[in-house]
């Protein structure tokens, strides 16, 4: 009889993706509100910046614009750092975590017609995937 080790995953330091839905889940919960009242809240670590919406007129080429914002009423827009990128994702809404991937070639922004609805009943996450942006 043949045995075959499996071999144990890297020891990473640093929050990976599940690290960073409780984070914001976690975040979301603490502040009891998404939205202006969620920067004005203490971060969890892994944030490393919140976008407001004076950012979105300062410097559209990091944040995107203001219209696209818009699209997201009561979400917050940040960016987390992870064990392996920097994240950015908007959430918004309360209850349960929900996170919505995009496809090829969206971003987050492709869930602008149900995020609203679905952030009624559960804590909204969409992140755009590595070398995606909402411009």
């Amino acid at each position: 009889m043949t045995t075959h080790q499996v071999p144990e995953p890297p020891n990473r330091s640093g929050p990976n993706r599940r690290h960073l839905v409780q984070a914001v889940a976690a975040g979301a919960a603490a502040s009891g509100a998404i939205g202006s009242a969620a920067a004005a809240q203490p971060q969890p670590a892994a944030v490393l910046a919140v976008a407001s919406a004076a950012d979105y007129a300062r410097d559209p080429t990091r944040w995107g614009s203001a219209e696209i914002a818009a699209l997201f009423p009561g979400f917050a827009h940040l960016d987390m750092r992870t064990s392996g990128a920097v994240i950015r994702l908007r959430h918004g809404g309360s209850g349960p975590p929900l996170l919505l991937l995009h496809g090829n070639p969206e971003n987050h922004v492709c869930w602008h017609k149900v995020a609203a609805r679905l952030a009624q009943r559960y804590h909204v996450i969409l992140p755009d995937l590595r070398g995606y942006g909402d411009r």
